[in-house]
């Protein structure tokens, strides 16, 4: 995480399952967004909908094998990157998720927004605190080149 640099505008990222809600609250630095504060908590069986409960789901990231999936594609004004990132707990139960969408402000090929896309991903799993991260991903050039 960064500290927030005063007068710069925040995005807030959202992200919900029946189980859970998670907010992701980055700053543009040098033109990268930038993790400013993460938070992600549980939805009790009886709590109304929308009831959140102050208890934090993960003080600290799971231990175990994480999945990051992601994909990127691009148009005339620009790209767009998507990554889902899985806990180990989530594989086994409904447990949440954390699934984040970037604009790409820049013009790139489909190649290049999936590279992105990759890159988002692993720098949102450091970020959290992922140890161990399983890479899925449907691009055979992504995969041939970061193999070789």
């Amino acid at each position: 995480m960064t500290p927030p640099v005063k007068g710069q505008p925040m995005m807030l990222y959202l992200t919900s399952t029946n189980e859970s809600i998670g907010g992701l609250l980055v700053q543009e630095v040098e033109g990268m967004e930038k993790p400013v504060y993460y938070l992600s908590r549980c939805l009790h069986g009886n709590a109304l909908p929308g009831e959140v409960h102050t208890e934090v789901c993960h003080v600290e990231p799971p231990c175990g094998e994480w999945q990051l999936f992601f994909d990127g594609s691009s148009t005339a004004s620009g790209g767009g990157a998507g990554i889902v990132i899985i806990p180990p707990e989530a594989q086994r139960k409904h447990e949440e998720v954390l699934s984040l969408a970037f604009k790409l402000d820049f013009p790139c090929t489909n190649n290049q927004a999936e590279y992105e896309a990759l890159v988002l991903g692993l720098h949102t799993a450091k970020v959290i605190g992922v140890d161990e991260l399983c890479i899925i991903v449907d691009s055979n050039l992504v995969v041939k080149r970061t193999n070789s």
